[in-house]
């Protein structure tokens, strides 16, 4: 078995008299998607803000590659290839898309030069388009940010996390607000980059969930209730009585 890419030992993130993540330990192996799934408040935001070096744990550590990053901040873990992509979107509403890209493979270089033309740079241009083109936008490079659907707003920031070459991506409800054609877009997208690099999804959709994920891991109140593959989890009683239930297993 490969060393996990990422992981937890003990997290524990505490907001007044309330464990927001209770001993959490958990594990990312390379190439794999993990879901991470729990009703709300089960603590599943504040374990990636912990894992992106947002928030900083009570007691715990994170590692990455084998090395304990618990007090490095995020741009130091995004120079390591731990990515955060967030529930909602982040992108510059004024560019185009492909200007949006070509900023996040510059600001993977070590900084943001705006009198630098992004548009006209291949080594900016090329690769940003490459990314566009992986997430299905490469016919709407020249499109304002703030144009396109929420759909296509949330393929693009994919790119953007994309472009700066991630080895582990942690994904916050990436089909967060998404009509079913843009759901199953965004899946057979998640679908073609399993293997490629670590994924951490947390995901609220359970069709998508078990259509991609090599392990499940089930969040509640803060603690790890149950993890494994799909479909022990799809069977475990303490899951399904927690978070899944009879309904929202059917439909799995």
């Amino acid at each position: 078995m490969p060393d996990p890419l990422l992981e937890t030992r003990e997290l524990r993130k505490r907001f007044g008299g309330s464990l927001a993540t209770d001993s959490v330990s958990i594990t990312l192996d390379p190439g794999e998607l993990h879901a991470v799934i729990g009703p709300n408040g089960a603590g599943k935001t504040t374990l990636v803000a912990q894992l992106a070096g947002e928030l900083a744990p009570d007691h715990g550590a994170v590692l990455f590659a084998g090395d304990d990053v618990t007090a490095e901040p995020p741009h130091r873990r995004a120079a390591r290839g731990l990515i955060r992509s967030f529930q909602v979107t982040s992108v510059f509403p004024d560019f185009t898309a492909l200007d949006n890209v070509a900023m996040a493979v510059l600001s993977r270089e070590g900084g943001f030069h705006f009198w630098r033309p992004a548009r006209r740079d291949p080594a900016l241009r090329d690769p940003a388009r490459a990314r566009l083109a992986e997430c299905g936008l490469d016919t709407r490079a020249d499109v304002l940010a703030g144009a396109l659907s929420h759909g296509e707003r949330r393929a693009l920031e994919l790119a953007m996390a994309l472009a700066a070459r991630p080895r582990a991506l942690l994904l916050d409800e990436p089909l967060a607000g998404m009509g079913p054609e843009d759901s199953a877009r965004m899946i057979r997208l998640l679908a073609t980059l399993k293997g490629q690099l670590g994924i951490l999804l947390i995901e609220h959709d359970m069709d998508a969930v078990f259509a991609l994920a090599d392990r499940v891991t089930v969040l509640a109140d803060g603690r790890v209730i149950a993890t494994g593959a799909p479909e022990t989890v799809r069977r475990d009683p303490i899951a399904r009585a927690a978070y899944l239930g009879e309904e929202a297993l059917a439909s799995c």
